[in-house]
This record gives structure tokens, sequence and C-alpha cells, in this order.
């Protein structure tokens, strides 16, 4: 199922108190009809353990099917990381290791932004299936590119 509905827009300082207050909501589905993308949307104050359950239903999801499938992490409105955000990311970086799609950080803030760079430093081999983008559009762009 093809899904608008969810359209993240960058946080408000309105917003980033809403975010302090609530636990992470975290949401997948599919990004397009052929189920050739899957987007995660992470919303809400940082919690490691709803990552991951995240990420292993997704993983599941991608295991199903017979073709590449390109993820999408929407961070726009998540929470801060911990400071030692890289390090909890391995269990993740094994993960990305283990299938044959893409992986396309949604990120409109420094701090992520930053956080993403470090990943790349710390697990370099990664580097040649991940990419870093800031809107939605620019990632649909990028995929759809790639594809022509």
């Amino acid at each position: 199922m093809y899904r608008e509905d969810i359209k993240p827009t960058s946080m408000t300082e309105q917003h980033m108190l809403w975010v302090k207050l609530n636990d992470m909501e975290n949401t997948i589905f599919w990004d397009d009809d052929e189920h050739r993308r899957l987007r995660y949307v992470f919303v809400g104050a940082w919690d490691w353990e709803a990552f991951y359950a995240k990420l292993d239903e997704g993983c599941a999801a991608i295991a199903a099917e017979a073709h590449p499938v390109d993820v999408l992490l929407d961070f726009r409105m998540a929470g801060a990381l911990d400071p030692d955000a890289v390090l909890k990311l391995k269990r993740a970086a094994s993960l990305a290791e283990g299938f044959p799609g893409r992986c396309l950080v949604i990120a409109d803030d420094a701090a992520m932004q930053t956080t993403y760079h470090l990943f790349l430093r710390v697990y370099p081999r990664l580097q040649a299936k991940f990419f870093l983008c800031t809107t939605l559009e620019e990632t649909r762009a990028l995929l759809d590119d790639a594809a022509d």
C-alpha cells in the first residue's frame, strides 16, 4: 500500500517538547505498490528496544520478498540520540550487511546527520549502500534516478 498520509516535517520547538514527553512511536510500511521500498518512520523520544523491534519487523518483511528492497529510514521526527549511539548501531550495521538493498537515511537536523557520518566512519564497509537525504522527495528522486 502506498502511503502519502505520513509526511513528517522538521521539528518545531513545540514538537521537540512533545518528543521529550512521549515514548518512541515507530511506523513501518511499503512506500510503493511493488514492495521495493520499505519505509520506517521514527517519532518521539529515542528507545533502542523499540528501534530494534521495528528493524526486526522490517527484516522479516524484506526476507519475504523475492527481489531487493530499498530501506528508507526517516528520522526527521525522532528524538535526540544517546552520545554513544554509533556504538549502539552495531547491530543495525550487521542487519544492513545482510540484505542487498540500499539504505536511505532521511534526516534534516545536524545532530542526526553527524551521527550518520560517524556511523559510516565506524562501519566503512557500508558506505556503498547508505545514502543521506533531507526530505522524502529527495529520497524518492534518488531512487527513481537510480532505477532509470
